[in-house]
């Protein structure tokens, strides 16, 4: 199964690399471009095009390395449906998603909503706004997968998923880890050097989480074998503290 997995992936990325040699030049903006800010009707709106050369270029390395830990997809049409299916799933509680405008899977385009705000900072109104949003996002059946700063905004109207193309459907307990322990692995570099305010974002984090709809179960499944691959890339010493803090809640 998972030769015929990794055989898949190799004949697609083969695909797409031919197509690159036989053109003389590379534009780099076109491999590289996926969003335009767009004004219309005086209406800022965001433009995402799925192709498959930003499919190679920014999820082919996660795609190998990781590809017993989440399913990720370099396919552009899968990537579109999957943000297109959590963004039609709506808002939540304690979360945002942008208004959709225009849907065109012959061409793989979303037009959506322009979201103005901050980006995530793992500071302590962060932390309190994430670890809700996650909450009810794995309550809700769904693992974002990506859980990158940039994927997400905070304004007055509290925090917005803005990138949503490798969210899956699942009642997996260990991809809900992921989604945790990928956060830590973000967390953890902001606080490499401050471990006690790192400390108190885990204690507040897992806090906000299981008191938002989270799950023991899913907090252990952090560190799961299928996990480790990201466990293991939080420093030392800070992962040495997420696990002792981690225990308050886990033991």
């Amino acid at each position: 199964m998972v030769g015929g997995e990794f055989k898949e992936l190799l004949n697609e990325v083969l695909k797409y690399l031919k197509r690159f040699t036989q053109a003389q030049t590379v534009d780099l903006d076109m491999l590289l471009g996926q969003i335009d800010i767009l004004e219309v009707n005086g209406l800022r709106v965001v433009r995402k095009r799925f192709s498959s050369e930003v499919g190679i270029l920014k999820w082919l390395p996660p795609s190998i390395f990781y590809k017993a830990s989440y399913p990720f997809t370099i396919n552009p049409l899968e990537r579109f449906r999957r943000e297109l299916s959590f963004f039609n799933l709506g808002s939540g509680r304690f979360y945002s998603v942008p208004r959709l405008y225009e849907v065109d899977e012959g061409s793989l385009i979303i037009v959506r909503e322009y979201v103005d705000g901050r980006k995530l900072s793992y500071d302590r109104e962060s932390c309190e706004l994430l670890s809700k949003a996650l909450a009810e996002i794995h309550s809700r059946g769904y693992v974002l997968g990506d859980v990158k700063p940039s994927n997400f905004v905070i304004n007055d109207r509290g925090i917005w998923v803005i990138d949503a193309e490798q969210a899956v459907v699942t009642s997996n307990e260990v991809l809900f880890g992921w989604d945790l322990i990928l956060t830590m692995f973000f967390a953890s570099y902001k606080y490499v050097v401050d471990v006690e305010n790192f400390k108190d974002f885990i204690k507040s984090f897992i806090r906000g989480y299981l008191g938002s709809g989270g799950k023991v179960l899913w907090v252990k499944s952090m560190f799961s074998i299928k996990n480790l691959g990201i466990a293991l890339l939080i420093p030392p010493h800070t992962l040495k503290v997420l696990m002792e803090e981690l225990s308050e809640f886990i033991t």
